[in-house]
């Protein structure tokens, strides 16, 4: 395994190394890179593609456009923070090939030949082929110092011409080791977990991947049909910010797991009102100010502050409205995803603790008349979370009038 060469990569501040290695020494560590991610895109079938072709052609000693992978992990952080990959030359070669193992790495460009050459080291039954076979070399490009947010914007690019691969599916390979650990009191669960919320922190893997594609977008809704282009100029954008602060995907969740415990905090910890031999519709209390009265519902949008924070149409509302406020810094005076700490101290319930959780609870069950009952419930919350934290509103950081205003929103824009 040598190093042929090194060129630092301005765009997405990384050092580009380009490595002549055996298929041998590639698939020692490849392999293990395929299997432990669930979330790896699929295989493209074979036998209808040029894949195929590639198989045969492989068996026979051709070669391939190189492999590109990223070095990434805590291990490698450390090793890009102490060096200044600018001035690669006096990086030692030794110590670059050192974090080669399949714990610091990820595919970038390459899948499918990767497979394919996985598939042909499999097809031998001559031992003494498919030796020959693994001495052939192949050329890796391995991208040293960069963050998540520039593997996005890399593999996007990189993969322009070829079946394409989902924004989001990108985005769940990049960040599925969230779920081995906890950040900052937050859990997060695969489907396949099968575990309940039961308290403040936990959610599900594929309702904050959602969210961090509403932030991107500014919308609470997943448009399937946006073009190649804009998913580039979002992460352009990210990226920006993505260096001056920490990595922006656990920034989002962090800011978002503060502003549940702030209203945990500001409701202690509210419940919905249990009662025996209750009805569906009979009044809980009045108010005598609004001439209201509240009215136990069947089937409420959460019985507690976990299970309404955990919702996908919830997370999703609060994303899309951090990424309106950030991207229309000119009216709301927001910048960065740093200032929503501060707006999220100054934030109150504006009224009692009943009256702004029932009302909150009163307005989601209202949009289940709706045919699209999702749809309008993440369409509200954005609106009712653009009201709340942005600086310009009038009902800024009052959390019962950015109710009112965020119901009134909709029903004027649906």
């Amino acid at each position: 395994m040598d190093i042929i060469s090194k060129i630092y990569d301005r765009r997405i501040r990384s050092l580009n190394i380009l490595i002549e290695m055996t298929i041998d020494e590639y698939l020692s560590v490849a392999r293990q890179i395929v299997d432990k991610n669930e979330f790896q895109r699929k295989r493209v079938n074979r036998s209808k593609t040029v894949y195929s072709l590639l198989r045969d052609d492989l068996q026979r000693g051709c070669t391939i456009p190189p492999i590109v992978l990223a070095f990434t992990g805590g291990r490698v952080a450390e090793f890009a923070k102490k060096h200044n990959l600018e001035e690669f030359d006096s990086l030692r070669n030794d110590e670059i090939l050192e974090l080669y193992n399949q714990d610091n790495l990820v595919i970038l460009d390459g899948l499918q030949r990767t497979l394919s050459l996985m598939d042909v080291d499999d097809s031998f039954t001559d031992d003494g082929k498919r030796q020959a076979f693994l001495r052939n070399s192949i050329r890796v490009e391995i991208y040293l110092g960069i963050d998540r947010i520039g593997i996005l914007y890399r593999m996007l690019t990189l993969n322009t011409g070829q079946t394409q691969m989902s924004l989001r599916h990108q985005i769940e390979i990049l960040y599925s080791d969230c779920y081995a650990r906890e950040i900052d009191g937050i859990q997060i669960f695969r489907q396949t977990d099968q575990e309940s919320i039961t308290r403040i922190g936990q959610y599900q893997f594929d309702d904050i991947v959602e969210g961090f594609i509403s932030y991107l977008n500014e919308s609470p809704h997943q448009i399937d049909r946006i073009s190649l282009l804009d998913d580039i100029s979002n992460l352009e954008n990210l990226s920006k910010e993505n260096h001056d602060n920490e990595d922006i995907f656990i920034g989002l969740m962090k800011i978002y797991n503060v502003f549940v415990n702030r209203i945990d905090s500001l409701t202690e910890h509210w419940q919905y009102p249990e009662a025996k031999d209750c009805e569906s519709g009979e009044p809980l209390f009045n108010n005598n100010n609004d001439n209201l009265e509240y009215y136990r519902i069947k089937n409420p949008y959460g019985k507690n502050l976990p299970q309404i924070f955990a919702k996908s149409q919830t997370i999703t509302g609060f994303y899309a409205a951090v990424g309106y406020i950030i991207k229309n810094e000119a009216i709301t005076d927001v910048n960065s995803l740093n200032d929503f700490s501060g707006i999220i101290d100054r934030i109150d319930l504006g009224r009692t603790i009943d009256e702004t959780m029932l009302l909150y609870l009163g307005i989601n069950d209202m949009l289940k008349e709706e045919k699209k009952i999702g749809i309008a419930q993440r369409q509200f919350h954005f609106r009712f979370f653009r009201a709340l934290l942005n600086p310009r509103s009038d009902q800024f950081c009052n959390l019962y009038k950015s109710l009112n205003a965020g119901f009134e929103s909709y029903r004027a824009n649906k």
